[in-house]
């Protein structure tokens, strides 16, 4: 996948994005109401989004397990006067969790969702279509936002973060069973899990055509 030619690297990185952006309008399909989502920012954007999401800055309030069934219910009702739940905090607060370098990074899709109490980190990566490649490539992308990750935890604890990690040969490989638990992890049911797929092969497959 190592080209200097940039036109073939441009057609490479339409096929990414074109992928990135079927699995972003699958997963935002789900409880958009109870999400906050940014796709192909920064994470300094994703915690922008969170300030704004609610009036007062609701969702950057520091929470306890105690008072954390009402949050949940301040940040449902999404109302001005709503009183705050747990601690308030601003934008600055929450950045100085994240090295200067972390805030810069954009992984494909960050997503919060609010009543499940869940982020979500979604990457997207194309590569060979042996399994090696396929398995080597996750664990590069995995260790490569594991610090994003660690971060988003101690920043909004007690929540869980979950890394959503989807790998894809350019002739159509997948390891099934990986894309399968990464996209019931995302919330995406059976029955569009099997559209999904099949469309980011196809979206693979043309691209990969593109630039041969």
């Amino acid at each position: 996948l190592v080209c200097t030619l940039e036109h073939r690297r441009a057609l490479r990185q339409q096929a990414h994005n074109r992928i990135a952006s079927l699995v972003e309008r699958y997963a935002n399909k789900i409880a958009p109401r109870d999400r906050v989502a940014v796709w192909d920012k920064q994470v300094s954007t994703f915690l922008n989004a969170l300030a704004q999401a609610r009036p007062n800055g609701a969702v950057l309030s520091a929470v306890t397990i105690g008072n954390l069934a009402k949050w949940k219910a301040v940040v449902r009702r999404d109302q001005p006067g709503a009183r705050l739940a747990g601690t308030k905090r601003t934008i600055a607060d929450i950045n100085a969790y994240f090295d200067s370098g972390i805030l810069k990074q954009r992984p494909d899709g960050l997503i919060f969702d609010l009543q499940q109490r869940v982020i979500y980190l979604v990457e997207i990566a194309r590569t060979g279509d042996s399994e090696a490649s396929l398995r080597n490539r996750y664990i590069q992308k995995t260790l490569k936002y594991g610090p994003i990750v660690e971060a988003l935890g101690a920043a909004f604890c007690p929540c869980k973060v979950e890394q959503v990690t989807l790998v894809i040969g350019v002739l159509g490989s997948i390891i099934e069973s990986t894309w399968r638990r990464s996209l019931t992890t995302l919330g995406i049911p059976d029955a569009r899990q099997d559209k999904l797929i099949r469309k980011c092969m196809t979206a693979t497959i043309e691209g990969t055509h593109s630039v041969l």
